[in-house]
């Protein structure tokens, strides 16, 4: 494993692929990301994971959302793969599992993850504080559900957030980390609240 982040490869990411993400609506911008690639490196110490690869993984996992939201797995694993200047940094072994692990960190696909990076990827893209949760919500339906009054916004924010995260939600954790596990309980509590909900909604409506 890798202590550290080689340079030549950091600045090719900083300079080259996440200002692509100042293009997407706030859910998914560079706050989103910087925040999926801290959690990832955390996970990838935690568990041993190559923190090199943990980063890439993390910097393309939604890169694809350019070219389709509904797929964009699949699309931000395609550009990954085609990317030729990463071959300079990683062997082909290293690149395809790389994909496969930005293809596999939808929850909607609703199943395991293919490889150690597929989970910390995973579980690295599911934000686990309420507000936060909330807000990115709030942020995406002021996009793409501009007609919706407050209350049907209130009303999708809860639905979405339970059907995500709550107890039998599509949300599930592929590592055993007990402080994450911690901080879904108390997540899957606040979300649960409604008046919690429409008032967080109101902060960011």
């Amino acid at each position: 494993m890798k202590e550290s982040i080689r340079c030549d490869l950091e600045n090719y990411i900083v300079n080259n692929i996440l200002p692509q993400y100042r293009n997407f609506d706030k859910a998914h911008g560079p706050e989103h990301i910087e925040q999926v690639i801290a959690k990832s490196l955390f996970l990838a110490d935690k568990t041993g994971g190559d923190r090199e690869m943990a980063y890439v993984i993390a910097a393309y996992h939604d890169i694809g959302m350019r070219v389709s939201r509904e797929d964009h797995g699949f699309q931000s694993a395609i550009i990954l793969k085609t990317d030729v200047y990463l071959p300079k940094w990683f062997d082909r072994q290293d690149i395809t599992i790389m994909a496969q692990a930005v293809e596999d960190h939808s929850t909607s696909l609703g199943k395991e993850p293919r490889s150690l990076y597929g989970k910390i990827i995973y579980q690295a893209d599911k934000t686990l504080d309420a507000e936060t949760v909330i807000r990115r919500a709030v942020q995406f339906g002021a996009v793409h559900y501009k007609h919706y009054s407050f209350e049907e916004q209130v009303d999708r924010v809860y639905q979405y957030t339970n059907k995500k995260y709550g107890k039998n939600g599509l949300m599930k954790f592929w590592l055993d980390i007990p402080e994450e596990h911690s901080r879904l309980q108390r997540l899957r509590k606040k979300i649960k609240d409604r008046e919690y909900v429409s008032n967080v909604c109101r902060k960011y409506y």
